[in-house]
Formats: structure tokens, sequence, C-alpha cells
């Protein structure tokens, strides 16, 4: 066995059910009851793995929690590491509205929307957490997720990179050259910092979180100053 879990299946010690061929991956051409069944089980694995973590969650529990049996579930999924990959999938779907934090509101001033941004991304991080963790976890033993996901990272950094640029040829001041790597950099401590607050310290402050994470890009970009320095005042 891997540390991803193949080949076993965990199946709670009980012998192994005939494997059924999965149905096609495009569920929209599923029955309507088909499509509930598998949604119900993709829910149920989510819980159990947020519960559980990867490595010790069990098929025979996320069956129990969607009321299915295992037959079933080998309809739909070929082992744990498939459902695994549909519960990221729509996991990394809600977070697509915190990846830019606020960058891209240009009818805004800009510490203005970078705070609305940021508190987006950690609200997401403070109150799902355990899913975060998941996350961490999987990457720390799938290469192909670890990649995956750090080419997702990227292509955020280089469109919030992209925003700074426009925010700051406002002000005629561009330094293209040190600026992907500092947006690389500060993701890198906001993630960290969200980490360390709310799935390690489990912190109250959360507006002190904001506030001082917003200061720290403001700061390495000077991206409304000005503004940072009136809201702190109130």
């Amino acid at each position: 066995m891997d540390a991803m879990g193949r080949p076993s299946d965990d199946d709670g010690g009980a012998r192994s059910p005939r494997r059924v061929t999965p149905r096609p991956a495009n569920h929209r051409s599923l029955s309507a009851r088909a499509r509930r069944t598998r949604a119900d089980l993709i829910a149920a694995a989510r819980i159990v793995f947020e519960r559980d973590g990867y490595t010790d969650s069990r098929i025979v529990d996320i069956t129990a929690l969607a009321d299915s049996s295992a037959g079933t579930f080998y309809t739909y999924f070929e082992d744990k590491e498939q459902i695994l990959k549909e519960v990221l999938k729509e996991a990394q779907e809600e977070m697509l509205h915190t990846a830019d934090f606020g960058l891209g509101q240009f009818d805004r001033e800009p510490a203005e929307a970078l705070r609305d941004g940021l508190r987006a991304y950690l609200t997401f991080y403070r109150d799902n957490v355990r899913l975060m963790l998941l996350i961490e976890q999987v990457a720390g033993i799938d290469a192909e997720f670890r990649t995956s996901r750090r080419e997702r990272e990227i292509a955020n950094h280089l469109r919030n990179a992209e925003s700074i640029r426009r925010w700051k040829e406002r002000d005629g001041e561009v330094d293209p050259k040190t600026m992907l790597l500092t947006v690389n950099a500060l993701s890198a401590m906001t993630n960290k910092m969200a980490y360390n607050s709310f799935a390690v310290e489990g912190r109250e402050d959360f507006d002190e979180v904001v506030e001082t994470v917003l200061s720290l890009w403001v700061m390495a970009f000077g991206l409304g100053a000005g503004q940072l320095a009136v809201d702190d005042r109130r």
C-alpha cells in the first residue's frame, strides 16, 4: 500500500465486493436519482475526510454516512482516491471567489478592496479549517495533487501581480522584476498566517489578523497607504 492508500480500499474488515465499472465521468448524463446518490457520497466523503483525515478515512464510513452500500460506491468511483479528487474539485470551486484578495476591483480604493478580499479569504479559511488541513495533508503525500495545486497558486499570483501593476501604473510606479516574487511571498505569508491563527492557535481576534495581513500587503506595494491610515484611526 502506498501513501495514498492504493490498492487497499479499507472496507472495514469485510470482504470487498466485486467492483463495478464506474459510470461515465460526465455525471450530467446520469438520472436525477443517480446524481443525488453520487452527490450524497461526495458530501459524506468530505465529512469523513475532514473528520478523520485522508489516510485514516474508510470507504465503509463514507457509505454508512451516505446511507449507501459499497456496491453503490463502486458504481460511481473506482476507489477512495477518486472520490477525494471530487471532494477537492468542489472545494476549489468554493474557494475561487477568494483567490484574488480583492485586487481585481479597480473601481475602489486598493486598500479598501484588499481589506475586503483578505477578509473573505481568511473567513473562508477559518470557517473551513478542517478542509484546509485536509488539503495540506493530501499535498504532503500526493505529488500530482501538490503539483496541480502549485500551478493554480501560480496562476492566481500572476493575476494578482497584474492587478497590482495596474494599480501602480496609476501612480507611475511599476517594478515588474520583483512584483511577482513579492506577491508569491505575501500570499505564502497570508496562507501561513491563516494556518497558524485558525488551525494551530485558534485565535479569536479575527479583525486583528485581517488588519495585520493587510498592513503587510499595503506596505509592500504602497497600495493606498493613506486610505489604510484613515481606516486605522476609526
